[in-house]
């Protein structure tokens, strides 16, 4: 039964993200905010992007002291039905590349912000989400993924099996329902890092501007 439930909770999430997708492409492309400022790359879910501003957050992701374990509980509110996954932040900046290794679960966590510094994580699911959704838009600016699966940031809240979280696999297209999965914490995928950008940073001058069809 918990199998079950947790097959129909994947489900719900992947209906949400094929409606939020349909939703998205119906909206004019200059509501489509993925552009690129300066050096950065925007996925931009601010007010003037047309997003439901309900489904955003401008509180940090990021988890003080996080103790990711591949073996133990998960951390406090950050399943798929946490407080942490139950909206996007308004504002993240991509990185132009994946990290050069890839890792298990736990150390994945933790590795953007080694590599990359401070305020770098793994995307949640439902930013992910929306990141694989303006995958058309990121390859135009030649920093699309690879045909590979990447970890979120987002645990399983599944009780029998603790040891899983939730990836992404671009293998596949987003109208299938295998395109988010969960696999052992243990297993080694590729990482794309995200950043938290306050809307309230005064913004540099916009070098270019690609939104997806």
């Amino acid at each position: 039964m918990k199998k079950i439930k947790m097959k129909k909770n994947k489900y719900i999430f992947i209906m949400v993200a094929v409606y939020t997708l349909c939703c998205l492409s119906m909206q004019e492309a200059s509501a489509q905010k993925v552009y690129k400022e300066g050096e950065m790359y925007i996925l931009d879910c601010g007010p003037d992007s047309g997003f439901p501003q309900g489904a955003t957050s401008t509180t940090t992701k990021i988890i003080a002291n996080p103790t990711p374990s591949n073996t133990g509980e998960p951390m406090e509110q950050n399943t798929e039905n946490g407080t942490i996954n139950a909206t996007v932040y308004q504002k993240l900046e991509i990185a132009a590349s994946d990290l050069s290794n890839t890792y298990n679960w736990a150390t994945a966590y933790t590795q953007c912000a080694t590599d990359k510094g401070t305020g770098w994580r793994l995307p949640t699911q439902r930013e992910f989400t929306l990141i694989a959704i303006f995958g058309d838009a990121f390859t135009a600016f030649n920093i699309g993924f690879q045909k590979a699966q990447y970890w979120t940031g987002t645990e399983s809240a599944t009780s029998y099996n603790t040891k899983i979280a939730w990836m992404l696999d671009i293998n596949l297209t987003v109208y299938t329902h295998n395109y988010y999965q969960v696999a052992d914490k243990t297993q080694l995928k590729r990482v794309r890092c995200v950043r938290e950008v306050s809307s309230e940073e005064p913004p540099t001058t916009r070098v270019s501007k690609k939104t997806n069809k």
